[in-house]
């Protein structure tokens, strides 16, 4: 009797018994954000099978067979990987190394300004150079943490442009010295040839004669 009442047991937990579903392939990141030059892995769980991947900007970023994911230029791109019928998506923004705090400057010939720049991690050097050495001048400050002020001084009017490198990244900054042609005055009379005005200079004010008015 007591091995037919366990008979019975086993038949129980036997037909009593639920199928699980294995759950479905899932990708791990919806959207990263990594710098050029930089790597970061994707990866599918749930999944047994092969994965393919794919980016759709393959010179923004590339994707290796295995889902490591490395920022080659600046912009966005999608990363799919693929499993079977499924595909899954993950949005990827890709950053310069190298950030600065303006990228166009108007100087006069002889003034000077800084602009700050910003550098991430895992940067081995940073290099300036200068189209047109006559136009401006550069020069390092001191580091204050990942950001390194630069000093550009104005030499003549011009336009031309510095280049900010690293190992990875590059920003450019468009520099435009320019004369400052505001009127200077030399004296507190002169002759406007064109006008055919003589003006003079009273407690501060440009009073006009016509030619021969002015004694």
């Amino acid at each position: 009797l007591s091995n037919f009442v366990l008979f019975l047991a086993l038949m129980f937990v036997i037909s009593g018994s639920v199928d699980v579903k294995a759950a479905a392939p899932k990708l791990n990141k919806k959207k990263i954000t990594i710098y050029v030059g930089h790597i970061k892995k994707l990866k599918v769980n749930n999944v047994r099978g092969k994965v393919k991947w794919a980016s759709s900007q393959k010179k923004v970023a590339e994707v290796s067979s295995k889902g490591i994911v490395k920022g080659k230029k600046a912009g966005s791109t999608t990363i799919t990987a693929t499993v079977g019928n499924k595909r899954m998506i993950c949005n990827v923004t890709v950053k310069n190394n190298v950030s600065v705090s303006k990228k166009t400057m108007k100087l006069s010939p002889g003034e000077s300004r800084k602009i700050k720049i910003k550098i991430q991690k895992h940067v081995n050097s940073i290099r300036f150079k200068v189209k047109d050495p006559n136009v401006i001048s550069c020069k390092w400050g001191n580091w204050k943490g990942m950001t390194i002020p630069l000093t550009i001084t104005a030499k003549q009017s011009g336009s031309t442009y510095v280049t900010i490198t690293n190992t990875y990244s590059k920003e450019k900054v468009r520099v435009k010295p320019y004369e400052d042609h505001k009127l200077q005055l030399l004296s507190d009379s002169w002759l406007d040839r064109q006008l055919l005005y003589a003006c003079r200079v009273q407690n501060g004010k440009i009073w006009k004669y016509r030619k021969g008015q002015l004694g």
